[in-house]
């Protein structure tokens, strides 16, 4: 079936691609164009980092080229030459050409000057060999793109989420015990990274067995009576990252309306702070001071990011007033765009007590 497929292309695009003049309506990767005939092609002799690798070194290089096709080649009139090749994927191979009165641009020769891929050697057509090793060559010797990758890191082509979590703890002890609850919207980097946070939340608190308030003393509401808390938080972060080291500041609302004891709330304002420190691209330390959003005032913990750079594991303990506990937090890119977050500890009390945390985001580059 395969054979049958590549057949009807070697028989089609040598008509379809003959130097005909063509728009490129979509730039669906880095090394992927859409013409306004359906065709998806690939250009020829350039090997392009995708913007869906997962090789963290090339993942700001992609995303770069893409946006300046975008900006270079979207919707403008090309010239398209088929080089007699099918990518291993099934697209294409082709050569693409803007002409203007006085020059043609060579758009597979300009990809490799800038260094935005490699140059692959063809077996078929050689017509433009010399010239696109040449290109290449002249990226290599100015380190251009590809040859010095890390380099866009410092653009701004920053990477964030809009996440969405809900939490839920409920101890297990039968006299006293409080039950917490919660639903948060996250808007943040998608990666240990320069940026800004902001969060907002609104969480209620289910107490039994609460100290009675017209008592004297500290005598409890008869046990299984409960009373009810509602609050909500606003909490915004400053976070900088460097190669080896990073910190993040921010401050911390929280408002608390109690529904017993007096129609008053409580409110309070955190000032919070982070360091990390270690290889901030693979494995690093990391403490913390008021962290509510691992329930903790304080934490420890060491960080891990994967291969690919959305995917992030942290395991550390934290302290509170009245416990310590044990948890993780995994943010994991599930799908293109979309983030799973998943959250959980252990209370450390009298009896052991488990929260968790469960949220979905979207990836907005």
């Amino acid at each position: 079936m395969k054979f049958f497929y590549y057949l009807i292309w070697a028989f089609l695009l040598p008509q379809l691609l003959s130097a005909a003049d063509f728009k490129i309506v979509h730039i669906r990767d880095s090394n992927l164009f859409e013409l306004d005939n359906g065709t998806l092609v690939r250009l020829a002799n350039v090997k392009v980092p995708s913007v869906s690798t997962i090789d963290s070194n090339y993942i700001y290089l992609a995303r770069f080229i893409k946006k300046f096709a975008k900006a270079e080649y979207l919707n403008h009139p090309v010239s398209v030459e088929y080089s007699g090749e099918i990518g291993s994927d099934g697209y294409p191979l082709v050569y693409i050409f803007q002409h203007y009165p006085l020059e043609t641009i060579h758009i597979n020769a300009i990809y490799l000057k800038k260094g935005f891929g490699w140059y692959v050697d063809s077996t078929r057509d050689t017509t433009y060999r010399a010239a696109l090793r040449a290109a290449a060559l002249y990226a290599k010797n100015k380190k251009l793109g590809i040859w010095n990758p890390r380099s866009f890191k410092a653009m701004d082509f920053s990477d964030y989420a809009l996440s969405l979590f809900y939490g839920y703890a409920n101890p297990r002890d039968t006299f006293y015990k409080t039950s917490y609850g919660e639903v948060l919207l996250r808007w943040a980097p998608a990666k240990e990274m320069t940026g800004l946070e902001a969060r907002a939340n609104v969480f209620f608190k289910r107490e039994q067995g609460q100290l009675c308030c017209e008592c004297s003393g500290s005598e409890y509401i008869p046990p299984y009576r409960t009373e009810t808390s509602i609050g909500y938080s606003l909490s915004g972060f400053f976070h900088r990252t460097f190669k080896w080291a990073g910190f993040s500041l921010g401050m911390t609302y929280i408002n608390v309306k109690d529904w017993y004891c007096s129609e008053g709330g409580d409110y309070w304002v955190i000032p919070s702070a982070a360091l990390k420190a270690g290889w901030m691209e693979k494995i690093y330390l990391s403490v913390s001071l008021w962290d509510y959003f691992r329930l903790s005032e304080y934490t420890v913990g060491i960080n891990y990011i994967f291969s690919n750079p959305f995917n992030h594991l942290w395991i550390g303990v934290g302290s509170n007033i009245d416990f310590q506990n044990r948890a993780f937090q995994l943010d994991y890119n599930i799908y293109k765009n979309y983030l799973l977050h998943v959250q959980g500890g252990c209370l450390l009390k009298e009896k052991t007590e488990y929260y968790g945390r469960i949220g979905f985001g979207f990836i907005l580059h």
